[in-house]
């Protein structure tokens, strides 16, 4: 049998620590990755990365993970008139020399599982338990080879299902319906319900209710503002309303969280 493409990736072990926090905009900040580690960034946002090797700021965005290589140095800054949520994990290897990097900028097709198992990841080093430390190694190689397999060139969505993705980011809070996909893509409600079940495995009224409770875990975990200011900054009509959806999805109450 004839091999086409083969590509082997060693699995570290990891330490890992996850951090969140609003990027104030203002002067840009100086950021060193400590020996050992690789620095992760991903962001509810967009934040400005100035690094070693570009001239030009380099924007991330909610589609695109960052990476710094241990003892690198880099600056990062934001334009936007409102602080910005991110999410730093940090992943300590005890050989890092001998340790292959995902690429610096990997840019994955909306609802990627990636940044679910960022999430879990998050939460597994929150909320210690009997299994909180081997699950959040598991999760942490889950996401490196992610990462590497996005290098990797593999894994591509339905091109409709990736516009109608880009569609729903840049109007969540508007809170957009399954039927406003249908009109803006010539779809009937259910042709644009069975695209999402076939390539996500939930509806599209699911999908914008997940994102907007990962943003406000982002905004909540900062501890910046309230469970009331974080339902009112998403859009949503009253808290109560909020944290019903909050509960059904994280299975516990936004002020738990």
């Amino acid at each position: 049998m004839e091999v086409l493409f083969a590509q082997t990736v060693a699995i570290p072990e990891f330490t890992a620590v996850a951090v969140r926090r609003l990027r104030q905009p203002g002067t840009p900040q100086r950021i060193v990755a400590q020996p050992g580690t690789f620095r992760f960034f991903l962001t509810g946002g967009e934040i400005e990365f100035f690094l070693p090797e570009s001239r030009d700021p380099v924007p991330l965005t909610r589609r695109m993970i960052l990476m710094l290589r241990p003892e690198e140095e880099a600056l990062y800054s934001s334009s936007s008139p409102r602080p910005v949520p991110y999410l730093r994990l940090e992943l300590t290897v005890k050989q890092p020399d001998r340790t292959e990097p995902p690429p610096r900028l990997a840019e994955f097709r909306y609802a990627h599982p990636v940044f679910g198992v960022a999430d879990r990841l998050d939460e597994a080093l929150a909320n210690p338990g009997p299994c909180s430390a081997a699950l959040a190694r598991l999760l942490a190689q889950e996401f490196w080879l992610y990462l590497h397999e996005q290098r990797a060139g593999t894994g591509s969505a339905d091109p409709r299902l990736d516009r109608m993705l880009r569609y729903l980011e840049e109007r969540l809070l508007e809170h957009p319906t399954r039927q406003q996909l249908a009109r803006e893509f010539n779809l009937s409600p259910q042709q644009v319900n069975l695209l999402f079940r076939r390539n996500l495995g939930i509806s599209p009224g699911e999908y914008v209710q997940r994102q907007l409770i990962r943003s406000a875990r982002q905004l909540l975990r900062t501890g910046k503002l309230s469970v009331k200011e974080t339902s009112a900054r998403l859009g949503f009509a009253n808290p109560f309303y909020f944290s019903r959806i909050f509960k059904k999805i994280t299975g516990h109450a936004p002020s738990e969280n």
